[in-house]
């Protein structure tokens, strides 16, 4: 693996708290592949995205079902304005750096195109 390449994912993995494995840079290797978006790109804008959210308990993490990276929130433990500041806080942030993003109303959760 390119020394940038496994940088670059140990560095996505240390965002998402994730522990740093080659199982795990394999993961997110595959993950960050399968994505549409420059994700180098995508990836230097999101320290600004987790600054914000994680002041309202949002977090980034691997989803469970699709091979993509979610921004989510736990929806039970926090208030209808929190909520609200979550969601504006991610759709601006969408928008600003114009990265895709799909969403879940089910799971009420983003995930990174």
């Amino acid at each position: 693996m390119a020394k940038f390449k496994e940088a670059f994912l140990e560095s996505v993995l240390r965002d998402l708290d994730f522990p740093i494995t080659n199982s795990g840079k394999f993961l997110i290797d595959v993950i960050l592949s399968d994505s549409k978006q420059d994700m180098v790109y995508v990836w230097s804008k999101i320290p600004a995205l987790i600054d914000k959210i994680t002041k309202l308990k949002g977090y980034l993490a691997i989803s469970n079902n699709q091979t993509k990276v979610k921004i989510s929130i736990d929806k039970n433990s926090v208030s209808d304005d929190v909520m609200s500041d979550f969601y504006n806080i991610v759709n601006t942030w969408s928008k600003k750096y114009k990265i895709g993003l799909d969403f879940d109303p089910k799971k009420e959760s983003f995930y990174i195109k």
